[in-house]
């Protein structure tokens, strides 16, 4: 065996930890994954890495350790989704972390790995990293999994392949910015060597900090942050205290005052961000089967734009009531992934685009220059108003 891949299999050991039990990636059974009942062993590593044999696990060890944390999110999914993880990636490789971005072979998200060079306390790890990058922590799957949690799945290890019965191909790694670092078993080991981030960076947690991580550990989707209190609002600590999740709805309704926009807006947004190669997997020729928009088929018709920006499906009864051949903009594409429920996605993204134009909004005030163009096109009287209070200095919730 080459050194770099014993070497990797010791890391992946320590990886995935000492629990009594771990899974296997199964090439053929009606099941994706089988729960192997016996601890994961080294050579059951080796061979992950070989590509002969997936394996999964917890990440977790005894007294609250990990070796690494992993985050998972869809491509389907809104927010947080992998658009989302991978803007995390980045705040977090700036802040000195060295993160691997691991997109699933089957085109639905991926995985994203932070490898410590020792065990760290997972609370405190998953503190600051959440600090550093908020998305992480309305991620529902995440790894090590709360303790409160009785049962909680396990991940498939990093640089293995990813098998089914229609499929088997490497899971490649990449960096932060999106720089493929590995295509195969050997590559990834050594990735995975080089890629570790070293412990002094998790700071110290009080006690009562490390408890509240753990207790708040989201199993569900939690809201975003509640902005600043409105002008006006009690702040104090009675009605902080009695009436706290008001002030809280409050504050994340009053910022949508802050913004006007129409449907058309919310669409231009969208597909400024993404492309059609975001959403599916399309093959060498720019094809994909259009069961993805609910329309199985043998052969591959639904084509996109070289420059992903717009899709049209070629396929036979595909035409729509006017004779036109089907298609449209990235945003469209998310609508038939979704099931059509067009009017709930909008709503869900103008969401997220109110959240980007409040924190470019902050950071232009801040900054003493105007936001951005398109959330100046946008922004109500109340966001200009805010916006003039923050450039002076005036916060809005004094």
């Amino acid at each position: 065996m080459h050194p770099d891949l014993l070497q990797a299999a010791h890391l992946l050991f320590s990886i995935a930890g000492p629990a009594p039990e771990h899974i296997k990636m199964s090439r053929s059974g009606p099941a994706k994954y089988y729960t192997i009942s016996h601890a994961i062993t080294l050579e059951e590593c080796a061979r992950h890495l070989q590509g002969i044999k997936t394996r999964g696990a917890t990440l977790r060890h005894p007294e609250h350790q990990t070796r690494a944390l992993a985050f998972d999110a869809d491509v389907t999914r809104l927010y947080p989704g992998w658009w989302w993880i991978t803007g995390a990636a980045q705040h977090l490789a700036a802040a000195g972390y060295r993160p691997l971005l691991e997109p699933s072979p089957a085109g639905r998200g991926g995985h994203l790995w932070l490898i410590f060079e020792d065990l760290v306390d997972v609370r405190a790890a998953r503190r600051h990293v959440c600090q550093i990058a908020p998305v992480l922590r309305d991620v529902k799957e995440y790894w090590p999994g709360p303790e409160h949690a009785p049962r909680w799945n396990k991940v498939r290890l990093p640089g293995g392949r990813y098998v089914s019965p229609d499929r088997s191909a490497w899971c490649q790694l990449y960096d932060a910015h999106g720089q493929e670092l590995s295509r195969d078993g050997l590559a990834a080991a050594q990735v995975l060597l080089t890629s570790q981030t070293p412990v002094g960076i998790v700071p110290p947690s009080s006690p009562d900090d490390l408890r509240d991580t753990e207790a708040n550990a989201p199993v569900r989707p939690q809201a975003h942050p509640a902005l600043p209190a409105p002008p006006g609002a009690s702040s104090s600590r009675t009605a902080a205290t009695t009436d706290g999740r008001q002030q809280k709805h409050d504050a994340a309704s009053h910022r949508f005052l802050w913004f006007h926009y129409t449907p058309r807006q919310v669409a231009d947004w969208y597909n400024a961000r993404h492309t059609a190669d975001d959403l599916i997997e399309f093959d060498r020729h720019g094809m994909a089967n259009a069961g993805l928009i609910g329309r199985p088929e043998r052969t591959p018709s639904l084509a996109r734009t070289p420059d992903g920006r717009h899709w049209t499906d070629f396929g036979a009864g595909a035409l729509q009531d006017d004779g036109r051949v089907d298609g449209g903009d990235v945003l469209e594409l998310l609508v038939r992934i979704n099931g059509g429920r067009k009017a709930e996605i909008l709503r869900q993204l103008g969401q997220e685009m109110v959240a980007e134009a409040r924190a470019e909004l902050e950071r232009a005030a801040q900054a003493s220059v105007l936001p951005a163009p398109w959330v100046q096109e946008i922004m109500s009287e109340a966001g200009w108003t805010r916006y003039w209070r923050l450039r002076r200095g005036q916060s809005s919730g004094a």
